[in-house]
């Protein structure tokens, strides 16, 4: 199977719209601009993708390479368009940001204040050349210190899904001035790109940061804290992540309640711990709570609560409840198909985990056809090294392997 949980790291910054009036793009535009996008990169991989064949060997060596970071970018979409509210959310702060980084009366003078309402527009649109190119010019004139210049790129880089670009620009920022910010930027980019040492290193700096400065009662510090588990749990330390998510939640039930969609999401995070150590009726009870607080909160019809359910039927098939976990990932499977549609990497992920299940029930040849669809949709959109690819293989070649 492939396990999903939404164990992400969140930011608990809030960031007000001020200065100069750049207002935020309207959310139906937001998510068309993301379509488009998503359409032209599948353009391009087709394109890439024939020629492939066609070059020698060193040109093919740089087609599979652009080939691979068009599919990470393709993933990245796929996961913004599963809840575009929050990716709305994150990019209008990226915007905020960045005009409070060059709200400054020498910086505007020097740059010219038409110059900079042109590039914050067009970042606003989802088109990233232009203030990038301002940004670098900020540091390279001194108009703005460059651990500020170097953040802002990092933001820019990251709502364009240039990973590597953002690590690099966040790194550096961290690495010249240990603000909160750069520091929740470098911790989540480094945990994005697997490079686990280095966000455990970062976030258990941010937790110690918001200590100090807000205190550990409150929601800012119950966040921190659930991201650093899930970089404890990544590095094989479950007891301590248990102890961080419990923490969380104790602190979740004296502030933002016990309703919140935040809590359900660490309530979930902590079942899958308990999942991995054996503890399957303690996770079963939560996993349930988790969903029932989404049933209320989100409603059943939202990408998230397919979520919830998947994960909740990979748990009862490894208590041996074959037939519900079956029904639990049927559900899961319509609402990711009148939600996020039937091409995306989640619903591929559903597809997987309930081939798995009829599999179990001696049903090979539907076992076969959900394992064949749901490479189809990986291929699709990983790059061919992918892991979930590699496995999902594996699990086709076992699938025929057993059937009579």
């Amino acid at each position: 199977m492939i396990g999903r949980t939404d164990n992400n790291v969140a930011d608990s910054t809030g960031v007000q719209q001020a200065g100069r009036d750049i207002h935020g793009i309207d959310p139906a535009l937001f998510i068309e601009e993301m379509r488009r996008k998503d359409a032209r990169i599948d353009a391009l991989i087709a394109e890439k993708d024939a020629l492939v064949s066609q070059v020698n060997q060193l040109e093919r060596a740089e087609l599979e390479r652009e080939l691979t970071e068009l599919r990470a970018k393709k993933s990245d979409l796929n996961e913004r368009l599963a809840n575009p509210e929050q990716a709305l959310q994150e990019h209008t702060n990226r915007v905020t940001q960045i005009e409070q980084l060059l709200d400054d009366t020498a910086t505007q003078h020097a740059l010219g204040e038409n110059r900079i309402r042109s590039a914050l527009a067009a970042f606003r649109e989802l088109e990233y050349g232009e203030i990038d190119a301002l940004l670098a010019e900020t540091e390279e004139r001194a108009l703005i210190t460059a651990a500020k210049a170097a953040y802002g790129r990092g933001m820019v880089a990251e709502d364009a899904i240039r990973w590597q670009d953002a690590y690099t620009h966040y790194k550096r920022a961290a690495e010249m001035q240990s603000d909160l910010n750069y520091l929740r930027a470098y911790a989540r980019i480094s945990w994005r790109l697997a490079k686990f040492m280095e966000a455990l290193q970062a976030q258990e700096l941010v937790v110690a940061h918001v200590k100090v400065r807000e205190g550990d009662k409150c929601v800012a510090y119950a966040t921190e804290i659930n991201n650093f588990a899930g970089i404890v749990r990544a590095h094989g330390r479950p007891n301590d992540a248990e102890r961080l998510y419990r923490e969380a939640l104790e602190i979740d039930r004296v502030t933002i309640g016990e309703g919140h969609p935040e809590h359900a999401t660490r309530l979930n995070n902590l079942a899958g711990v308990l999942r991995e150590q054996g503890r399957l009726e303690e996770a079963e009870r939560l996993y349930r709570e988790a969903i029932e607080i989404d049933r209320v909160a989100i409603g059943e019809e939202h990408p998230s609560y397919a979520i919830r359910l998947s994960n909740l039927a990979r748990l009862v098939n490894e208590m041996g409840r074959s037939g519900e976990a079956e029904e639990l990932y049927l559900r899961a499977l319509e609402i990711d198909r009148i939600t996020i549609g039937d091409a995306h990497i989640n619903y591929a992920i559903h597809l997987n985990n309930l081939a798995f299940v009829v599999l179990g029930l001696d049903r090979f040849e539907e076992a076969e056809q959900y394992y064949i669809r749901a490479l189809k949709i990986f291929k699709s959109a990983l790059p061919p090294d992918h892991s979930h690819i590699q496995q999902i293989e594996g699990n086709l070649t076992a699938c025929r392997a057993v059937r009579p």
